[in-house]
């Protein structure tokens, strides 16, 4: 670990494992979406974040251009229904299966945009570039 500022931490060690938690309904701007909850463990300890569907489409659009042999596969989009609750556990497990994926991949798991994903001080409504 390597302190560059106050507030401001580089992990240098790989995350160790990635799970979905849970997931959770949230509302902006007037508009229901699920969040899923992200425990990340690594040499430093565990943490959680929590991630909308369209980060992790944004993480896979960008790992596909960078690893283009990454075997990760992300669950398909779904305009109407996605808030039903076998619909979200169905997802869930999907995503689930595609950090472990992603986790077992030592040039994803390092690479900047998976450490993007992961920042804690994100937020879940914000894009990964942003």
């Amino acid at each position: 670990l390597v302190v560059k500022s106050p507030g401001e931490m580089e992990r240098t060690n790989r995350v160790q494992s990635a799970t979905i938690a849970g997931t959770e309904v949230k509302e902006e701007g007037g508009k229901s979406f699920t969040v899923f909850k992200v425990e990340l463990r690594s040499e430093i300890g565990p943490w959680m974040v929590q991630r909308r569907y369209r980060q992790f489409h944004e993480l896979d659009t960008k790992l596909r251009e960078r690893y283009p042999s990454f075997v990760g596969k992300m669950p398909k989009k779904k305009m109407a229904g996605n808030m039903e609750a076998e619909f979200v556990e169905e997802r869930r497990k999907a995503l689930d299966k595609y950090l472990l994926d992603l986790v077992a991949d030592a040039g994803a798991a390092s690479s900047p945009e998976f450490r993007a994903f992961i920042d804690a001080n994100r937020s879940c409504s914000g894009r990964l570039s942003e």
